[in-house]
């Protein structure tokens, strides 16, 4: 079985950096978007420091900035407020921004141009990198993208983050970090401790589906799998669910749904019930770093099948009318 250096291997490498027009030198294999924050967490964070997060985010980076001694700042999602980032800035001076600008999970949002400019210029000048999660962007359904922070970046301020388990399968634990080579050295030197070679015939594997065009064509099927099932759980939701009981958008892509109950609720006694009829859904509590929004809750339209899902869904509303 091959192996790699701990970077990866230089194939699957390069065919990332062709990919997205990145040095290959700059590139490190990971496996999976998970364990690229872990690196970036141990190799950025000194315990006590300041990092400013997406409100709500990603649970497990919550997880693997707080276990590296991070204290977290939280940035609202709901407007991304660039006064706020600023006032935030000049009052914690944070490490770093870890932010997921397109196809955010779990809410769905997309980050603008024009707040991205913004973002970069006010991280250019207060000397902050951005960590950018960019692991959806490549399951877009509908509309059109605003180029990526890394691609925007012109100060190099920005750290790349993403994975192939979100478009391909959700077992496969591979995915990139996109960064000076000078750091590319320095994480994977902290990678050693835990993972010295990434597994090799995966990469290779992988990598041969990217130089054969493999991989592009299968995206094109991938979104068309995704655009059916959101408008399945979009009609299921609305036909289940009051419009005074539940609010929730629909994304132009990623896979997710993010819903807020109106109403007064025991969410806890609702998901437990759910779950015991077959219905599972991410609480909204483990979203927040500090005080969460108990009324949330996030669907994933993508786990359950065609046939599956509605059912899912009635499930689900039976039991919010069970507890309410």
């Amino acid at each position: 079985m091959a192996i790699a250096p701990t970077e990866g291997q230089p194939r699957l490498r390069r065919a990332i950096g062709a990919l997205d027009n990145v040095d290959p030198g700059r590139i490190l294999i990971v496996a999976g978007a998970q364990e690229g924050i872990d690196l970036l967490a141990r190799c950025l964070i000194e315990p006590g420091d300041r990092v400013i997060i997406d409100r709500p985010t990603f649970p497990g980076a919550i997880q693997a900035l707080q276990a590296a001694g991070a204290r977290l700042v939280e940035w609202d999602t709901a407007e991304w407020s660039m006064e706020v980032l600023e006032r935030l800035l000049i009052a914690y001076r944070p490490k770093f921004i870890f932010t997921m600008p397109t196809f955010h999970n779990p809410t769905g949002r997309t980050m603008d141009e024009e707040q991205r400019r913004e973002l970069l210029r006010l991280a250019a000048r207060y000397q902050v990198p951005i960590v950018e999660d960019d692991v959806y962007s490549r399951t877009r359904l509908s509309g059109s993208a605003p180029p990526g922070l890394y691609r925007m970046d012109k100060h190099n301020v920005v750290i790349y983050l993403s994975t192939f388990s979100k478009v391909l399968a959700p077992g496969l634990r591979l995915g990139w970090i996109a960064a000076p080579p000078h750091m590319v050295k320095q994480l994977s030197l902290i990678k050693m401790r835990a993972n010295l070679f990434t597994e090799g015939l995966l990469q290779l594997t992988l990598a041969e589906l990217l130089e054969n065009g493999t991989f592009e064509e299968h995206l094109p099927r991938l979104r068309a799998t995704h655009t059916a099932l959101q408008k399945i759980a979009v009609k299921a939701l609305r036909q289940n669910f009051l419009s005074d009981e539940l609010e929730f958008s629909i994304p132009e892509g990623g896979l997710y749904v993010w819903c807020r109950w109106r109403r007064p609720v025991d969410m806890e006694a609702v998901l437990i019930r759910a779950q015991q009829t077959g219905a599972s859904v991410a609480p909204g509590r483990a979203f927040f770093a500090g005080a969460p929004d108990e009324n949330c809750f996030r669907i994933c339209f993508t786990a359950s099948s065609e046939h599956d899902l509605p059912e899912a869904i009635r499930l689900l509303a039976t039991a919010f009318r069970g507890v309410d």
